[in-house]
This record gives C-alpha cells, structure tokens and sequence, in this order.
C-alpha cells in the first residue's frame, strides 16, 4: 500500500472515531445544559435571564462567569477531539504498516522484531489515551498555545514508529522520543497544577502531584531503555531473538506507571466518597 494511501485510511479512521466521540460529547452537553435550564428556572426570574441576553452576533456578553463556563467546556472538548484524532491516525497507520509488513514473505526473526514493535506501539497509544482520559476528569485550566502542541507532539512520535515498524535503530530512536516527549507534558501538567482546585481537599494536590512526578519518572527509565538499547543495537551487541523481543522492554515501565496511576486514582477518588472498579486493586478502597 502506497503511503498516500495509509496516510488517506488512518484519516480516514481518525475522522470517524472523533466524529462519533465529537457526537457523544454534543449529546452529553445538550443534556447538561438541559438540566441548567431547569435549576436555573427554579431560582432565577425571567428578566433577569433575558437582561443577560444582547441581541445580535453576540446572543451572550463576555463576563468572568461566562469565560469561566466556557474555558470549563472547552478544556476537556478539545483536548479529547484531538487527541482521539491523533490517536486514531496513529492506531490506523500501524495497523496498515504491521499488517502490510506480516503478509510479506519474512524470517522468524524479522517477524517477531515487527509483532513486538508493533504491541510495543500499540501499547503506548493505548496507555496515553488512559493518562488523558483521567487527566481532563481531574483537571482544568485555561488553554494556552503549548497546550494545543503537546498532543501534536506526542501523536507525531507516535506515528513516526508506526511508520518505521520492522526497522532496526530508526525504530528504536523513534521509540525512544515518545516518551521523552511524554515526560515534556506531564511536567507541563506539573506547572499547571493549582492547589485551588483541590480547594476542599488540599491533601490531594500533593497526591496528585506526586503521582506525575512518579509518571515523569517512569518516562526517564523508558528512554533510558531506548537509549541504551540504541546504542547496544549500533555497535552490535544485540542480534537474533534477544534483539526481535528487546522492544517489549520499552512497554514494561509503562504498565508500572498505569498500576501507580490506578492504586493513586483509587485512593483520590475514593477520599471523594468514589468507587472505581480497579484491574489490579479489587478490594474496596477507603480512607
């Protein structure tokens, strides 16, 4: 398949995966807003619902309220859309490439080498979505430009070693940059972190922060692997089957950053009164 041709079919599938989550999140806010229309009925009175109103383009004044709301609807909109594109164009592209390179003729070697690339990838797609999945729950703020780059950034990493599957030092080199780049954001989370949005709790601003520091550090041992096994791969040290599985090295750390994610979020969600149904950690959480 021609890369124009991958390039068209992950877009494509990014296209209809953010469509639908665009589609679910519209309907979720119709419903909200529906629910605020009643609440609102009950304790304001109709002139003064109609004195905020200013006919013409602006159906609605700017106020700190309002900007307020808006910031608030808009952080976790448009940090999901895009990232659901990004991480679908990427999902779609190493499908393509890994499928394209297993139905060629190739050794026992080159094969394992693109299964554990491959799962390796598909690894950190699956784990990033997770990290902002239950970021945006927990945090909000005004967006800012470097805001928009990082899931840019992190998704053109993520599609570079999708591209590259089966390759030897290029692949590790671009595997290497994604969780660098990772890393890069979550610090950014770090310097966004208020504890005024903890107001009620403030103990949790110190978990929270804690629990992104041990992320970050997390993303260090993985590009240290990377960087190491680079180096091990260029001057030859690595070779047959040792080098076919040493990707799967890269992903290790990783699931260790999603079990300290999950015993943290547990013990968050559960200083809110919060049950979550944890993977590893099935016994109900208190505090």
């Amino acid at each position: 398949m021609k890369p124009s041709a991958k390039l068209a079919t992950a877009f494509m599938l990014g296209a209809a995966t953010a469509a639908a989550l665009f589609k679910v999140r519209v309907d979720k806010q119709r419903s909200s807003s529906r629910k605020s229309a009643a609440i609102e009925s009950n304790t304001v009175n109709d002139n003064s619902r109609e004195a905020q109103l200013v006919p013409g383009n602006a159906l609605e004044p700017l106020s700190t309220g309002v900007l307020v709301r808006r910031s608030i609807e808009a952080f976790p909109a448009g940090y999901l859309l895009l990232i659901s594109i990004i991480q679908s164009v990427a999902l779609g592209l190493l499908l393509t490439e890994a499928v394209s390179l297993l139905t060629k003729p190739a050794s026992t070697i080159q094969i394992i080498t693109i299964v554990s690339q491959a799962a390796t990838v598909f690894g950190a797609l699956v784990i990033i979505s997770y990290v902002y999945l239950w970021f945006v729950v927990m945090m909000r703020w005004a967006s800012t430009f470097r805001d928009t780059v990082i899931p840019y950034a992190i998704g053109v990493t993520e599609i570079v070693a999708s591209l590259i599957l089966g390759r030897s030092i290029s692949w590790w080199i671009a595997a290497t940059v994604v969780p660098a780049v990772c890393g890069a954001a979550l610090f950014n989370t770090i310097t966004r972190l208020d504890p005024r949005a903890f107001i009620d709790k403030p103990a949790m601003y110190h978990t929270v922060r804690l629990l992104l520091w041990r992320i970050i550090m997390c993303c260090a041992a993985i590009t240290a692997i990377g960087v190491t096994g680079s180096i091990l791969l260029y001057h030859d040290v690595l070779h047959g089957v040792p080098a076919a599985l040493a990707p799967l090295s890269l992903i290790l750390p990783a699931f260790v950053a999603v079990g300290i994610n999950e015993k943290s979020l547990n013990s968050v969600f559960a200083s809110y009164g919060i049950t979550r149904r944890p993977l590893f950690w099935p016994k109900r959480h208190t505090v």
